[in-house]
């Protein structure tokens, strides 16, 4: 049908032209029409003529002109001439030699010649004329890609824009219908729909869901020639992606979680994980756990792994298997909060598991009544138990334990296996403080888990030191040095502890003396001349003995010998010659007493060791 179409527009057309043509040269002195075009004696009408024509050669038009001879012909001339178009020499007829596609050239110009036949001498000057080609509906509509890919959230409500397709054809948009496009959705169509004038594409469906299905495969239609019966189409893929979206909610995959822990785990350290199965990708999971009984939160805590998703339970405080916390039964909740639920059509809702955390026993060292212990003791206790340390096994069946000590420097104490503390002697002013390191052990433990403790021990001071002189004095007078002059002050020290409201007291043992000590009541005495007006050559020492005592319980003294050289001095008083002094001495009165013993033993002895040997 459409073929003999073709054929009756190009019979028409030719039927056309030959009429005018002829018309024209039987009636040169009418007035030429308006749809003929004249310059100087050319003569001819527009010529056009139908694209794709097969029928070769095939007539395209007529060339005429008023000068036309018997001796005369028509030539063409131009890149086109005698290839593609041919002109009758004597009738002006133009064939078409070749079957023209308007869609690669829509237009030909050519030049036309009238010359003589002999002299080949133009009659005329040549004219420019152009040969149009007609458009006929033979190229289908092209999409500009091959495939199209596009992506939209799930979930997207309806009319929204997903992407735009575009078609172009080829004809000749000035013919009604042949350039133009209209877009249609062959597969998908329950999804999806398309504005038939601009190729845009939009959901149909507001509740397209990825994890139903991730993407959908649109074909779509485009075809020229809209209302018209027939026309030509083409068809392109659309591969339309779902972009996921938060929209499902995390479940676990277990009903019930046991978990088996040691007792001595560490607080922070983890006691499981709880998987949970979340249909979404992973940037769009949020799972949120919590327990079901607040109680179990002093406990553990439940955080949640951002790349997992799954939950980790995490120790709060310390476990005790001997305790009746020792099995722990948890209900567990996870949902995921971040969940738009305009977007769901369910309620929000929460996936539950049991947990259940299982303490075991770990063989523990035993433990100490106490983090340290400490005792005091006075100086003077000697062979005495001081104190006890206590240990238990924190295990069940509880086991025996036994104590120890590391070597003690002087053996001064002995820590027994029942945790008794035992001191031999302890002198405070030689150290005030010690420190023990006691070990308990459990009895019968294959393990032989022992723990250790410290055990500070403070030494109390008794009054066990007589005072005595805070220094080695060496005083000095002149030979003329008067009475009642002040030569020293004296003061006191002592080994003991020297506590607030200690006092020492000064007296001098000699009554006869040339000197005199004064007792300030402040610590301190006071040396002054008592008999002045010493002689070099008659003295030139004097040794006065001074008792000190203190006010401890009980009191205790000292003997004290001070040493005073008499020099010789000017007239200003100043010492110009003395002799040095062989030092003082100080004798506790515990130490004369034991002087005077031993020299009365020593008299008594040998009287009886003199008779026997007579």
């Amino acid at each position: 049908m459409k073929f003999l179409l073709l054929h009756l527009l190009v019979i028409i057309n030719i039927f056309y032209h030959v009429v005018l043509c002829t018309s024209s040269a039987h009636h040169e002195s009418q007035p030429i029409k308006t749809n003929q075009r004249v310059k100087r004696a050319w003569v001819w009408n527009q010529i056009t003529t139908l694209e794709e024509q097969t029928n070769i050669p095939y007539l395209i038009g007529t060339l005429h002109s008023t000068k036309l001879r018997r001796d005369s012909k028509y030539i063409l001339q131009g890149e086109y001439a005698n290839t593609l178009f041919k002109v009758k020499e004597n009738t002006g007829d133009i064939y078409g030699y070749e079957k023209l596609d308007r869609e690669e050239k829509a237009q030909y110009n050519l030049t036309a010649l009238l010359v003589d036949m002999i002299t080949l001498k133009t009659l005329e000057p040549p004219e420019m004329f152009s040969i149009r080609l007609i458009d006929i509906n033979d190229n289908a509509p092209s999409f500009t890609q091959d495939s199209y890919n596009a992506s939209v959230s799930e979930m997207s409500a309806t009319d929204v824009l997903v992407t735009k397709v575009t078609a172009v054809d080829p004809d000749d948009p000035t013919v009604a219908g042949h350039a133009k496009v209209t877009y249609k959705i062959l597969q998908g169509y329950e999804h999806f729909k398309i504005n038939e004038n601009t190729g845009e594409i939009f959901t149909l469906s507001s509740y397209l869901d990825r994890e139903t299905q991730a993407s959908y495969e649109v074909i779509v239609q485009a075809k020229d020639s809209p209302g018209l019966s027939g026309g030509f189409s083409s068809s392109a893929t659309v591969t339309i992606h779902l972009n996921d979206i938060n929209d499902n909610f995390p479940t676990f995959t277990e009903k019930e979680y046991t978990f088996n822990v040691y007792e001595d785990l560490r607080v922070g350290d983890v006691v499981g994980k709880i998987l949970v199965k979340d249909i979404d990708e992973p940037q769009n999971r949020n799972a949120k756990y919590t327990f079901s009984k607040a109680k179990f939160q002093q406990w553990f805590e439940i955080k949640s792994n951002a790349q997992t998703n799954e939950g980790i339970i995490i120790l709060k405080k310390p476990l005790n298997y001997e305790s009746s916390d020792n099995v722990f039964r948890m209900s567990i909740e996870v949902t995921d909060p971040s969940i738009d639920l305009r977007v769901v059509k369910q309620q929000r809702p929460s996936s539950t598991t049991e947990v259940i955390v299982n303490v075991l026993d770990v063989d523990e060292p035993p433990e100490f009544s106490a983090p340290y212990y400490m005792f005091k003791v006075k100086e003077d206790v000697i062979k005495k138990t001081i104190g006890f340390v206590s240990a238990t096994d924190p295990d069940s069946p509880k086991r025996p334990v036994r104590y120890s000590a590391k070597p003690i420097k002087d053996d001064l104490f002995i820590v027994t296996i029942n945790g008794s503390i035992f001191i031999k002697s302890l002198d405070r002013e030689t150290n005030a403080w010690h420190n023990l390191t006691v070990t308990a052990e459990e009895i019968g433990s294959p393990t032989k888990k022992a723990t250790s403790v410290n055990v500070y021990i403070s030494v109390l001071d008794v009054n066990d030191n007589p005072p005595e002189f805070a220094e080695p004095y060496a005083p000095r007078v002149c030979e003329n040095t008067a009475n009642d002059i002040a030569i020293l002050d004296i003061s006191a020290t002592d080994k003991d502890e020297m506590v607030p409201g200690m006092k020492f007291t000064y007296y001098s043992v000699e009554k006869e003396n040339n000197f005199t000590v004064l007792d300030n009541h402040d610590n301190t005495a006071t040396i002054k001349v008592k008999n002045g007006a010493f002689n070099r050559d008659v003295a030139k020492f004097f040794y006065l003995p001074i008792v000190i005592s203190d006010n401890g319980v009980p009191s205790l003294s000292s003997t004290n010998t001070l040493t005073i050289t008499v020099c010789k001095c000017n007239e200003e008083g100043e010492f110009t010659y003395c002799e040095e002094a062989q030092g003082f001495t100080a004798v506790s009165s515990s130490t004369i007493i034991i002087i005077l013993c031993s020299l009365a033993l020593i008299l008594l002895c040998g009287k009886c060791y003199f008779k026997i040997w007579c």
